[in-house]
């Protein structure tokens, strides 16, 4: 226990504790720390003038903390996390191109986007998979060797392209310098002297000065000239130069300054591990480090099992270092969580509608929390805090994207219960809907969908459709005003449970309804922004008809003798009111019409799933995200619904391939090895109209 989280007890809970307490750190060992804990007994000890234990008495004896069950169904857990790993590795497998590099900007279609093979060997330098400081030890294998020695030749050429740069008062500008060049000034400018030692200010710093613009935006000046131009304005802060450099606590001139900077960054990057990866990064790039070297240190180090005849037919070149990783990354010996690439992430969230527990729930990438717990292993926490993926953060509870169009059904139950569309209304989709300025399309434009309902709006997910039903929502009388439709919509998603958190026992992030356009908010655009957790909440409330519960992740707590203590009920948070038996008809329909008519659930055969997709895009320099959310009918108590989201997945097929095998293995439709193969899944056709 810290001393910060003794200081948070209340007086009465501290006088359970102490400051040499072992408490739970995250999680459900952290909220049910008080639970789990147990109460200290006391023994006297009677000693000599020496220190000698004479004699002991128990004054107390210790009682043993309660168990608490969680409503997690392990067995699918296990499977939910192993299938949304299968299908990432073959996501990446299906992007992978070979070649080292790849310009994201001049991407125009976010679908589009490659991933260079490139990537990948950076991958294992910038998530600290392979140990670069083993290169030095007497140990190292001889691709060990030969690549410190490239490096060594390069982080010399790097810090001294560096140092010459700032020095120059005629450098280059910075649009003109190599994208090297520019990521070496980038990292010393925005990481080095501003967020780690804070020797640049950024509080100091007027953003909207024309020099800093020029060095920011247009990119028209040298390094030289904008540091320069930041010590006369006071933007830097010379009490940070002298403590870390040890030296005189005055400057007699801006230059002293300048070149005090210039030794401090000297110094800092001879020996900086993130300037490290840098080097690393372009040296892969530029083949100066080679496909062929970074796999055999992969066997050298045993972060892959050594194999002789792979290892030699690498060095000779018979072996391909790209169909190498590929095959890796197929057999899942090389995982996406480790790689860090996009996508490398993804989670699920699977509930009982019928009482809100929690029956799975997956972050990934996990991590082995035994290696840190009681006797923290320092050197693996740091890693994970090091990886791109972040496994440390919780991708159900608290990553937030824009559902997209898994909001749809939400919408329709608002429209037709405000009585903006009735369940027979027919609105035609021209594939532009031009009532608002900009103009919002449809995705299936340049076509178009014909005439809809809303039951066939929602099976083809037609942008049309629920862009005019967000208009109409923002209508009053015959005039139009954004803020009326939005107070509407945001009704209904407070409704759906969607504006708190869900009641879970673990940290989650608060949630964000919409509070503009309510044209795009109703695809589930706008500035939506929701947890894993909060749409299977709500698609809960839209399987079961309206009922909202507090989700939660516990079933019971029992003494240490297996006596009941407390057995969690469902609790209740609210009903959506005034919602017509014909409007929850036409919303599953329209969501069950959505699974039959698609193919990626072909195999389902008749079993009753209904299912939403959606896909929220994030930049044209990043794919999109893939989200599915779902719900199983007349299943009695293996009734489950579920959200799943593959963060820069690219597209909603993913996630509903996820939750089609989900379906197939918690209701046995298929041999479960067949469901969980232990290697990247097969990918179907890519579903457009979401």
């Amino acid at each position: 226990m810290s001393q910060e989280e003794y200081n948070a007890l209340s007086e009465k809970e501290k006088k359970s504790y102490s400051l040499t307490d072992i408490v739970g750190k995250a999680g459900i060992e952290k909220s049910m720390d008080s639970t789990l804990q147990g109460e200290k007994g006391e023994t006297r000890i009677y000693v000599n003038n020496v220190g000698k234990v004479i004699d002991s008495e128990k004054v107390t004896e210790a009682k043993a903390g309660n168990d608490v069950y969680l409503s997690i169904d392990a067995d699918l857990q296990v499977a939910a996390y192993n299938i949304l790993e299968e299908k990432l590795a073959a996501i990446l497998l299906s992007k992978m191109v070979n070649r080292l590099d790849y310009d994201r900007s001049k991407v125009t279609d976010a679908d589009a986007i490659v991933i260079p093979v490139g990537d990948v060997y950076n991958a294992f330098f910038k998530n600290q998979i392979i140990d670069t400081g083993r290169f030095a030890k007497s140990n190292a294998g001889a691709t060990e060797k030969r690549v410190l020695e490239i490096y060594s030749q390069n982080e010399e050429a790097a810090i001294s392209s560096v140092l010459s740069e700032l020095q120059n008062e005629n450098g280059t500008a910075y649009k003109d310098l190599s994208d090297r060049m520019q990521a070496y000034l980038d990292y010393v400018v925005d990481t080095l002297l501003t967020e780690n030692s804070k020797i640049l200010v950024k509080d100091r710093i007027d953003t909207n000065d024309e020099m800093y613009l020029a060095w920011k935006n247009e990119e028209t000046i040298s390094v030289n000239r904008y540091l320069s131009y930041a010590i006369s304005k006071n933007w830097i802060d010379t009490s940070r130069l002298t403590d870390y450099l040890e030296g005189d606590a005055s400057y007699s001139s801006a230059s002293e300054i300048y070149q005090a900077i210039i030794q401090y960054v000297g110094d800092i990057l001879s020996d900086d591990g993130a300037f490290e990866k840098i080097i690393y990064e372009y040296m892969i790039k530029e083949g100066k480090i080679t496909g062929s070297q970074v796999c055999r240190i992969l066997f050298e180090q045993n972060i892959l099992k050594y194999n002789e005849k792979q290892y030699n037919q690498l060095s000779s070149g018979s072996l391909n270092p790209y169909n190498f990783i590929r095959s890796k990354i197929e057999s899942l010996e090389i995982t996406p969580g480790e790689l860090g690439l996009e996508p490398c992430t993804g989670s699920i969230v699977i509930t009982d509608p019928n009482t809100g527990q929690v029956r799975a729930m997956v972050s990934y990438p996990g991590y082995d929390n035994n290696r840190l717990a009681n006797t923290m292993d320092s050197d693996y926490f740091a890693q994970l805090n090091s990886m791109t993926s972040s496994p440390l953060y919780n991708k159900a509870t608290q990553e937030k994207t824009a559902p997209g169009s898994t909001y749809k059904p939400l919408v329709s139950v608002a429209g037709l219960t405000e009585g903006v569309i009735g369940t027979g209304t027919a609105i035609s989709c021209t594939g532009i809907f031009d009532k608002i300025s900009p103009i919002a399309r449809c995705w299936i434009y340049p076509g178009s969908h014909g005439s809809l309902n809303v039951v066939s709006a929602i099976q083809h997910s037609c942008n049309d459709f629920f862009y005019e039903v967000g208009y109409r929502l923002g209508t009053s009388g015959n005039e139009y005003n954004d803020a009326y439709g939005i107070e509407r919509l945001q009704k209904y998603a407070e409704e759906f449970g969607l504006g708190d958190t869900t009641g879970l026992e673990i940290t989650e992030s608060e949630p964000k309804i919409s509070d503009s356009d309510v044209v795009r908010s109703s695809i589930g655009q706008g500035t939506n922004n929701y947890t894993t957790a909060g749409l299977s909440r709500y698609i809960s409330a839209v399987a079961n008809g309206g009922v909202v519960y507090n989700l939660s992740l516990f079933e019971k707590t029992t003494d240490v003798n297996g006596k009941l203590v407390k057995d969690y009920e469902p609790e209740i948070r609210n009903q959506v009111e005034g919602v017509a038996d014909s409007t929850w008809t036409a919303v599953h329909n329209g969501m069950r019409r959505m699974v039959t008519s698609t193919s990626t659930f072909n195999g389902l055969g008749n079993f009753e799933l209904y299912g939403k997709t959606g896909t929220a895009q994030q930049s044209k320099t990043h794919p999109n995200h893939g989200l599915f959310v779902g719900f199983t009918g007349r299943q009695g108590e293996k009734d489950i619904a579920f959200a799943i989201r593959i963060a820069n997945g690219y597209n909603s097929t993913y996630p509903s391939e996820i939750g089609r095998d989900i379906v197939r293995y918690y209701y046995g439709l298929d041999e479960k090895d067949e469901i969980v193969t232990g290697h990247a899944a097969s990918l179907g056709t890519v579903v457009s109209g979401d």
